[in-house]
Parts: structure tokens; sequence; C-alpha cells
């Protein structure tokens, strides 16, 4: 599939929403003021939902160090769409509370150190497994 584009006038930025959307001639990024009872901006959780459902089973969701538990809500729904998901291992994350919340979730499928995982996001993109 091809790259994402942006639509005219959006790009990701703090402070900003930013989801995946399908279009007629491909996936594009939308950028959006966020609701005031939005917790982060840019939230990976909105990020990661919006891209599971634009793509479904041709996402590889990662969560790397950070605080907090962003994204660890999404994971599910990568996963129940067919997607891929690894976090980051506590063996080389700055902050571990990102990555430690999402393997709590049950919804990822590898724990790498920060090393392996764009050996394991390009395997999972050619081969599936």
């Amino acid at each position: 599939r091809g790259p994402i584009q942006t639509r005219s006038g959006h790009r990701a930025a703090g402070g900003q929403q930013t989801e995946v959307e399908r279009g007629a001639d491909g996936l594009y990024l939308r950028a959006t003021a966020p609701p005031p009872a939005d917790l982060f901006a840019p939230s990976i959780d909105k990020l990661f939902r919006s891209a599971a459902e634009a793509c479904g089973d041709h996402i590889v969701a990662v969560v790397l160090t950070g605080m907090g538990d962003d994204g660890s809500r999404a994971l599910p729904d990568v996963r129940s769409r067919g997607g891929k998901t690894i976090a980051e291992s506590s063996e080389t994350a700055i902050i571990s509370g990102m990555p430690n919340a999402a393997v709590k979730t049950g919804a990822v499928m590898e724990v790498l150190p920060l090393h392996d995982i764009a050996p394991a996001i390009r395997r999972l993109c050619v081969s599936g497994v």
C-alpha cells in the first residue's frame, strides 16, 4: 500500500490529535485540535485506533519508552483487527511506564529491546509473522 499523505494544511504537531483515515485514493493523516477532555495530545491511543480502523491487519503498532499508559488502551483494538503489536523491553526503555502498561494488556505480541524492534517491524511487514 502507498505512503500516508497529509490533507492540505494538516501536519502532526504537538498539542493536536493525529489520526489515520482512508480516502478513496489512499491513507491520510488528519490533525485536529483535541477536545478539552483529552488527557494526551497527541494521543497514541487515538492514532493506533484510527490506524487499526483504516489499515486492519496491515498495521504494526509499537509502544516505546514513555511515562503513563498512552497507547495501551488501543492495542486490543489493533489485535482484534489482525494488526501486530510490539512493546519495548524494560532493559532498553529509558522510562518503562508506557511499554509496561502495554504489556499488561495482554495484547502485545512481542517485547523486544530497542535494537531488535526495527528488524521485527521489517519481518512483520514482509512475512507477517
